[in-house]
């Protein structure tokens, strides 16, 4: 099993080591130097900021994160959806939108296994090594194709210089090493930074709603 990550353009930016397929994401994650260096802030995503709207102004927050599902740990870098009470309240709309961005990465498992169909199907590769190197190979040359057809002419120079950060080769891959994470221990509950960070996202995905719907209801009027 490999943990990635993929940027909104199907970009392959980082993949993990093999690990066996008995270990689910919780225990794959501890092991992923990227999601590590993004919680220590030793990347330049981990030390950037970041705007939450408010009702008056703006909270500032540092260190990005990353989008993934409900099996993952509750780490203020690894925002994931949540349960909400109310049928049509903020929580709900925060939630379907997270859902929404996080079909990206599904998006692109599905392009790999379409382009190369031994990731779908059967195949006798058996040993470890050769499964990485295929499966990295197969990262590799979906990025070139990406670029070769164009779909990466128009990146922003932000997101140009989010991926040279995470860059491992010519590629633009990072093949991330089998680091251990030193800090697994997380505060559950709702006093924790990750809970914190989930109700800043939420405050701030309603506070944008709202503003956008004013824009629109002053443009008709």
């Amino acid at each position: 099993m490999h943990q990635w990550v993929s940027d909104h353009r199907r970009k392959i930016l980082s993949i993990s080591c093999l690990h066996p397929g008995t270990r689910n994401d919780k225990h794959i994650v501890k092991f992923d130097a990227a999601v590590s260096n993004l919680h220590d802030r030793n990347s330049f995503l981990g030390r950037q900021e970041w705007n939450v709207l408010t009702v008056e102004s703006s909270i500032t927050c540092e260190g990005y994160y990353f989008i993934c599902d409900g099996g993952y740990l509750q780490w203020p870098v690894l925002i994931c959806p949540i349960k909400y009470g109310n049928e049509h309240g903020k929580e709900r709309a925060w939630v379907m939108m997270v859902e929404s961005v996080r079909k990206d990465i599904e998006c692109t498992f599905g392009i790999l296994k379409s382009r190369w169909l031994f990731l779908k199907n059967w195949n006798n590769l058996s040993r470890p090594e050769h499964i990485e190197n295929a499966f990295t190979s197969c990262c590799m040359l979906h990025n070139i194709l990406l670029e070769s057809d164009g779909y990466l002419d128009c990146e922003s120079s932000d997101t140009q210089h989010i991926a040279h950060t995470v860059r491992g080769d010519c590629m633009e891959l990072h093949v991330t090493s089998h680091r251990n994470f030193l800090n697994e221990t997380v505060a559950g509950g709702k006093q924790s930074q990750w809970w914190n960070r989930v109700q800043l996202l939420v405050d701030h995905y309603d506070e944008f709603r709202k503003r956008c719907n004013k824009k629109q209801v002053s443009k008709i009027a």
